[in-house]
């Protein structure tokens, strides 16, 4: 499965935003990742900072999905979503 993890611009972060795209990237090894790619991905994962969540993600850029992170306590969450996708592919 493709992964595409996506940044906000970062103006507010109230938590590390790489520390927690690596904690994806080790909690699920066997996905292709790749950031801000220019092609659609099975999943788009966007990081923003803080709740204000600003950023966007491109249409259509998540073939099976996508999922926005504005807190580390969104983890759980997170991983619930992924296993989804991954049931379905």
């Amino acid at each position: 499965m493709t992964v595409d993890i996506r940044f906000c611009g970062g103006c507010n972060p109230h938590y590390d935003r790489g520390a927690f795209a690596g904690r994806i990237r080790d909690e699920y090894p066997d996905f292709q990742y790749w950031y801000n790619s220019p092609e659609d991905t099975d999943v788009v994962i966007l990081l923003c900072g803080c709740s204000a969540a600003c950023a966007r993600i491109p249409e259509g850029r998540g073939r099976l999905g996508d999922f926005v992170v504005w807190n580390q306590e969104l983890w759980d969450d997170l991983c619930h979503f992924l296993e989804q996708i991954q049931c379905m592919v």
